[in-house]
C-alpha cells in the first residue's frame, strides 16, 4: 500500500496546525464584495475541472472520471451560488437561499471521496452517463432551492452580526448544522485526499486532487471551529479554499497541455507514417530494381569495370532507405530491445545468416539515440557477413548504470590496426562518430580468423 506523498503530507499537516493552534480566532475581512468574487473563482475553477474529468471519462471510460465530474460539478454549484446570490437577489432571499449549497457540498465531498477510490474500475463511456449525472446535479440544486424557498419562514438567517473586533457572532441554532456539515464534509475530503494520493501512480490529476482536497479539508476544519453556514467576510479558511481551487486549475492547465501534445504527437506519427509509406512505393522501389538490374549484369556479363561497386553502391542505398522507413514508421516511444529485435532480425533475414539475440527488456532511450543505435548495429552486422563472411551473429543488450551493446560475429576477423587507416568496407569511422556524438565510447576487437566484437558503451 502507497504512502502519501511527504510533500502532501508536510504541507497538510503544517495547515492544520496553523490553523488550530496559530489561527484560533476567525480573523475575517468584511468585505462583501470580495466574497462573492472568491466565491466565484472557486465556482469557475471547479467547473473547469469538472468539464476536465468529463472529458477524460469520454475519452478513456472508467467509473472515476464520471463521479469526479459530477462532484466538481456539484461544488462548482456550491460555490457559485454562494458567489452570485447577493448580487442578483436582496439580501433577505439570499439568507434563505444560502442553504441550497448545502447539499450540493456535501455531495461533492462524498463524490470527491467515492471517487479516489474508483481508480481502475472500468466503465464503457457514454454521453448518456455524462448527460445523467449532469442532469442530476443540476436538479439536485434547483431542488435544495425550492426547498430553501419554501421553507424560508423556518430557516433561520445563516449571517450573525458584525461585532466590534471585526467578527461575526453566529446563532446557536446555525452554529451547531454549520458544525456538522463542515465536519462531515472536512472528514470526507480527507479520505478523498488520502486516497488520491495512494492511487497516483503516475497520474498528475491524482496528485493534485490529493493536494487539492488536502487543503479544501483544512478549509471544512476552520469552517467548524468557527461554524456558520454561509458569511459576508474573507476568514482564513477561505485562504485554503482558494488554495484548493489554484490546485484545480494546475491539475486543468497540465491536462490541457499534456492532451496537446498527445495530439502533437499523433500528428507527428501520421505524418511520419505517411513518409515511410511514400518511400517505401517510390525510392525503396527504385532502387530494388536497380539492384536486381545490376546482379543481372553481373550475371550475364560477368565482372566488368566498377560493376562490383555499383551492384554494392545500390544495395546499401537500398538497405539505407529501409533503415530510414523502419525509423519513421516505428513508434517514437518504442522500447530499445523491441526495435532492436525487429531491426536485427529483419537484417538478419535478408543476408541469409543466423542470429542469436540476449536483450535486456524495457530499455526506453531517446528516439534520436535508439535510431543512432540501430545503425551502429546495422552496420556492424552488414560488415560481418558482407566483409567477414560471418554466417552467425549476436547482438546483447544490457542494461544498468549505463547502457551496453555488443555484436559479436564468427567472420573471418581482420586486424584492426590496418583497417584504422582503411575505413571503406567496414564502416569504423561512422560507428565510433555516431558512438561520440551519442556521449559513448566504441571499441572494436578482432584478429584474422577469430571472428569481430564490436562494443559500445553510454554511461
Amino acid at each position: 500500500m502507497r504512502r502519501p506523498h511527504p510533500l502532501q503530507a508536510f504541507v497538510g499537516g503544517t495547515a492544520v496546525v496553523l490553523v488550530v493552534l496559530v489561527f484560533g480566532g476567525p480573523l475575517v475581512h468584511p468585505d462583501p464584495a470580495l466574497r462573492a468574487t472568491m466565491e466565484l473563482g472557486v465556482g469557475l475553477a471547479a467547473l473547469l475541472a469538472a468539464l476536465l474529468a468529463f472529458r477524460r471519462y469520454a475519452e478513456r471510460g472508467g467509473a472515476e472520471g464520471l463521479v469526479l465530474g459530477a462532484s466538481l460539478l456539484a461544488l462548482a454549484f456550491a460555490s457559485l451560488t454562494a458567489g452570485a446570490l447577493p448580487v442578483f437577489v436582496p439580501q433577505e432571499t439570499a439568507a434563505s437561499l444560502a442553504w441550497m449549497r448545502v447539499p450540493p457540498l456535501l455531495l461533492a465531498a462524498l463524490g470527491l471521496a467515492a471517487a479516489s477510490r474508483l481508480s481502475g474500475r472500468s466503465l464503457a463511456p457514454r454521453a448518456s452517463h455524462v448527460a445523467g449525472v449532469a442532469g442530476a446535479v443540476v436538479a439536485l440544486q434547483v431542488a435544495a432551492g425550492a426547498v430553501a424557498l419554501m421553507l424560508a419562514d423556518r430557516l433561520p438567517a445563516e449571517l450573525g452580526e458584525r461585532v466590534a473586533d471585526g467578527a461575526y457572532s453566529v446563532p446557536e441554532d446555525v452554529a451547531g448544522v454549520a458544525l456538522a456539515v463542515h465536519g462531515l464534509a472536512a472528514g470526507l475530503l480527507l479520505l478523498a485526499a488520502v486516497g488520491f494520493t495512494r492511487a497516483d501512480g503516475g497520474d498528475r490529476l491524482a496528485r493534485w486532487l490529493g493536494f487539492g482536497c488536502a487543503l479544501a479539508a483544512v478549509a471544512q476544519v476552520h469552517y467548524a471551529l468557527h461554524p456558520s453556514l454561509v458569511s459576508s467576510a474573507l476568514s482564513v479558511g477561505d485562504v485554503f479554499r482558494l488554495a484548493f481551487a489554484a490546485c484545480l486549475l494546475a491539475a486543468t492547465v497540465q491536462e490541457v497541455a499534456e492532451h496537446q501534445r498527445a495530439l502533437l504527437a499523433e500528428a507527428v506519427a501520421r505524418e511520419r507514417r505517411r513518409l515511410a509509406r511514400e518511400l517505401h512505393d517510390g525510392l525503396a522501389q527504385e532502387l530494388s530494381f536497380l539492384v536486381t538490374q545490376t546482379r543481372l549484369l553481373s550475371v550475364r556479363h560477368g565482372r566488368l569495370e566498377g560493376l562490383d561497386a555499383l551492384e554494392d553502391t545500390s544495395r546499401r542505398a537500398l538497405d539505407e532507405s529501409r533503415l530510414a522507413i523502419g525509423a519513421l514508421a516505428r513508434p517514437g516511444d518504442e522500447p530499445l530491445d523491441v526495435a532492436l529485435e525487429s531491426a536485427v532480425a529483419d537484417l538478419a533475414e535478408r543476408m541469409g545468416t543466423s542470429v542469436r539475440l540476449r536483450l535486456s527488456p524495457g530499455v526506453e532511450v531517446e528516439p534520436p539515440t535508439r535510431d543512432a543505435l540501430l545503425r551502429i548495429v546495422r552496420e556492424a552486422m552488414t560488415n560481418a557477413v558482407r566483409h567477414g563472411g560471418a554466417t552467425a551473429v549476436s547482438v546483447e543488450l544490457e542494461a544498468g548504470s549505463g547502457l551496453r551493446l555488443r555484436v559479436v560475429d564468427d567472420g573471418q576477423g581482420f586486424a584492426v590496426d590496418d583497417a584504422a587507416g582503411a575505413p571503406a568496407g567496414f564502416g569504423l569511422v561512422s560507428m565510433r562518430e555516431r558512438a561520440e556524438a551519442l556521449g559513448g565510447r566504441l571499441t572494436v576487437a578482432s584478429r584474422p580468423g577469430q571472428g569481430t566484437r564490436v562494443e559500445l558503451v553510454l554511461p
